[in-house]
């Protein structure tokens, strides 16, 4: 298997190979399909900004099951999963940890899946209640789908902030009340 991992050095990247261990109780091996980037988390990692390095780097991924060890229960060498595992060719993964991709949808687009259920995530931990104003700060993809999942869940104002006004005129495409570019307008 060959999976991407950043070294000890901030923003050194290699490709490392690891030997693959047959799936144990409950798991399942799986072959990558897609997996997603996202470049702040990307950068957050490699910049030794979240957990220290070395370490495997990835989040979200479609791929398909190949191998099903012992006591997998719902799935089945073929089915096509999401899942949270790092960017790699092949990995081992719990089948507590993998989600069947529903038939007919595009396993590119369903490599983002964990970016959307991040900014889901974050709103119901907010417990935000209909009416009540939000502000996401930042619009990279996460903060794009935070706002409109704020915006869906009946937010007033959403609002939202970034430096980059390329950002914020999508935000503003995309529906948002209020967009701050908050290098220009700090206040």
């Amino acid at each position: 298997m060959k999976t991407l991992y950043a070294q000890a050095q901030p923003g050194k990247v290699v490709l490392v190979e690891k030997e693959i261990p047959a799936p144990g109780p409950g798991q399942v091996l799986l072959k990558a399909k897609y997996s997603a980037m996202s470049p702040g988390t990307e950068n957050g990692l490699l910049g030794e900004h979240i957990v220290p390095l070395p370490t495997s780097i990835g989040y979200a991924m479609a791929a398909e099951v190949i191998e099903v060890g012992p006591d997998v229960r719902e799935l089945k060498v073929g089915d096509h999963v999401v899942t949270t595992g790092e960017h790699a060719q092949y990995l081992i993964m719990d089948e507590l940890n993998c989600t069947i991709c529903p038939e007919g949808v595009d396993l590119k687009q369903a490599s983002f899946w964990n970016l959307g259920h991040t900014g889901m995530y974050a709103l119901r931990r907010s417990n935000l209640q209909l009416g009540e104003p939000c502000a996401v700060l930042g619009q990279g993809f996460v903060g794009a789908i935070t706002a409109q999942v704020a915006k869906l869940a009946g937010a007033v104002p959403v609002i939202v902030t970034d430096l980059d006004d390329g950002r914020l005129e999508a935000a503003k495409k995309m529906g948002v009340d209020i967009a701050i570019n908050s290098k220009t307008d700090p206040d």
